[in-house]
């Protein structure tokens, strides 16, 4: 994810990861790894400055020669590179936000989440780690301005800047629905602003769902 010499930064970057965003990745990926397909899924964020204890206390557990983790954070960076270089070569839509969409917060822990998850099947993994060849110049992988338009009809006020812009965890369970239906479901492995609203429709019935479930469950 670095270059020789390179350190995470401290601060947000438009380039270099965060140390936050590293831990964001290194959770997920172990969060994921640890679920099941149909489980229901929530990815979480790296707390900002100080100790994490999630993160300490998934350290310990860490195999930093672990070969699917090194390839986790090579395609990682291969997502980041080809999100940004679309975007900042092309003349119009180039927005900073789009560039940096790869480092958004809700966008790194739903992709390393669904990483982790797709660990036991490879045929998911290829089509998530393939983001970055589904399109050529001058469009991009993450298809930002896609995500910025999807929004769930009579629910997201006016207000709402469309997917991988926060990173509450409705918006993080969004995210990784997009990255789920994209591999499991899409006949076209790209993200539209079609899938990312299908994406949204989809987690939320998942999560209206697990309410009932737990409701059900203290009657």
């Amino acid at each position: 994810m670095l270059k020789p010499e390179q350190e995470f930064s401290d601060r947000k970057s438009f380039e270099v990861p965060t140390v936050r965003i590293a831990r964001t990745l290194l959770i997920n990926y172990y969060l994921g790894k640890e679920r099941k397909l149909e489980d229901f899924h929530q990815p979480i964020v790296a707390k900002s400055g100080g100790d994490d204890e999630k993160y300490l206390e998934m350290r310990e557990r860490i195999n930093w020669k672990e070969i699917n983790l090194m390839k986790l954070g090579k395609e990682y960076a291969k997502l980041h590179n080809a999100q940004r270089r679309s975007v900042t070569e092309r003349s119009e839509d180039n927005l900073s936000e789009y560039a940096r969409k790869a480092l958004s917060l809700s966008v790194v822990s739903s992709w390393s989440y669904a990483a982790g998850l797709f660990q036991h099947h490879p045929e998911l993994l290829k089509v998530l780690y393939n983001l970055p060849d589904s399109v050529s110049p001058p469009d991009e992988p993450l298809n930002a301005k896609a995500l910025s338009a999807a929004r769930l009809k009579g629910t997201d006020p006016d207000t709402y800047r469309g997917l991988g812009t926060r990173s509450n965890s409705t918006e993080l369970g969004r995210m990784l629905e997009v990255f789920l239906v994209l591999s499991t479901k899409a006949p076209q492995k790209r993200i539209t602003e079609r899938l990312a609203n299908a994406a949204i429709q989809s987690y939320e019935a998942k999560r209206a769902m697990q309410a009932a479930n737990k409701a059900i469950g203290k009657i």
